[in-house]
């Protein structure tokens, strides 16, 4: 994949600004642009796009068939998660949790889905408190916990199959999962999606599917006052 020469410029100088890109507004695009390298806690490094029109991808998504996948909200680095929190999947204090940003994404995103009519027919995440949290906030429902949302190491099949079913007819399946586990199944370069960001994937024949848009959660409230 080509790394466009706009995206590193806009990058480059940010840099020498002294911060990290902010990438104003989600952009159309005929196919998909390159990451712009980030680290894991870094927010709005890579552009966010749809291959569709905005008020296209809006009205696809208002028809279903999707499925919105998405990274957990920001969270407080300092914290670890640790073993116990297998077995113990509600105690905060053994694992690293939403901060009152992360919530506010989540609640932003399910504001915009409310405002623009997306039908959401199942959610799932993993069992960590953080992605239950998100789940909840951004798509207005109780998560059913899903073991193939969690990474197994590379191509991750089982969470590539989830990607390529097809939701019930006249909604959209969601998911909350974590960096490792999209970024093994290949669907992104490292820390391409910042936390709280989704990618709305077009379930295909034979269990394929399609990448058709990168979402940060400015993304969808811009959506929202533009195609409500």
């Amino acid at each position: 994949m080509r790394i466009s020469g706009k995206f590193l410029a806009l990058a480059a100088l940010a840099i020498i600004a002294g911060g990290a890109p902010a990438w104003a507004e989600l952009l159309e695009v005929k196919e998909r642009p390159a990451a712009v390298p980030n680290t894991p806690e870094g927010q709005g490094v890579s552009p966010t796009w749809t291959t569709l029109k905005k008020a296209d991808l809006v009205r696809a998504l208002r028809g279903g068939g999707h499925v919105i996948v998405c990274r957990h909200g920001m969270t407080d680095w300092k914290q670890n998660d640790r073993p116990e929190a297998v077995v113990n999947p509600d105690d905060r204090s053994l694992q690293r949790n939403l901060t009152e940003a992360g919530a506010a994404q989540g609640r932003a995103i399910g504001a915009a889905i409310q405002a623009l009519k997306i039908p959401i027919v199942s959610i799932k995440s993993t069992y960590f408190l953080r992605t239950r949290h998100f789940a909840t906030l951004s798509f207005l429902g109780k998560p059913t916990i899903d073991e193939q949302l969690l990474s197994r190491g590379p191509p991750e099949p089982q969470f590539r199959a989830l990607l390529g079913t097809v939701p019930p007819a006249g909604g959209n399946a969601a998911m909350v999962t974590h960096h490792n586990t999209i970024y093994a199944a290949g669907l992104i370069a490292t820390n391409e999606i910042e936390e709280g960001g989704c990618l709305i994937v077009k379930p295909e024949a034979n269990g394929r599917f399609a990448i058709i848009a990168h979402l940060a959660p400015r993304d969808w409230t811009e959506l929202a006052a533009k195609y409500r």
